[in-house]
C-alpha cells in the first residue's frame, strides 16, 4: 500500500523583496508579481530576478492603465513621456 505523502508549506515560504508586489515563493524558486487594484488581483507571473518580476508588474500597471504612481522601475520612463506630451 503506497502512502500519501503530505508537503506543509509554511507562512515563511513567501518573502518580500525589495520591490512592492514582488515576493519569493521559496516552493517555486521563483519571484512572483502580482498587482492589487481595487480588490482585484492581476496576477503577472514567476521570474528568475526580482527585477524581471517588477519589470512585467510595471508594464501590467501600464497595460490595465492603472495608476501610474504604483510604477516602480519604468517611473522615470513614464514621467518622461508625460512630459513629451506637454
Amino acid at each position: 500500500m503506497m502512502e500519501k505523502r503530505v508537503v506543509k508549506v509554511s507562512r515563511n515560504s513567501c518573502k518580500r523583496t525589495e520591490y512592492k508586489g514582488v515576493l519569493w515563493i521559496t516552493e517555486y524558486r521563483k519571484f512572483k508579481a502580482s498587482i492589487t487594484e481595487k480588490g482585484v488581483r492581476h496576477p503577472c507571473g514567476y521570474y528568475k530576478t526580482a527585477r524581471e518580476a517588477a519589470m512585467a508588474r510595471d508594464l501590467a500597471i501600464i497595460k490595465f492603465r492603472l495608476d501610474p504612481k504604483k510604477l516602480q522601475i519604468l517611473k522615470s520612463v513614464n514621467h518622461e513621456q508625460n512630459t513629451l506630451n506637454v
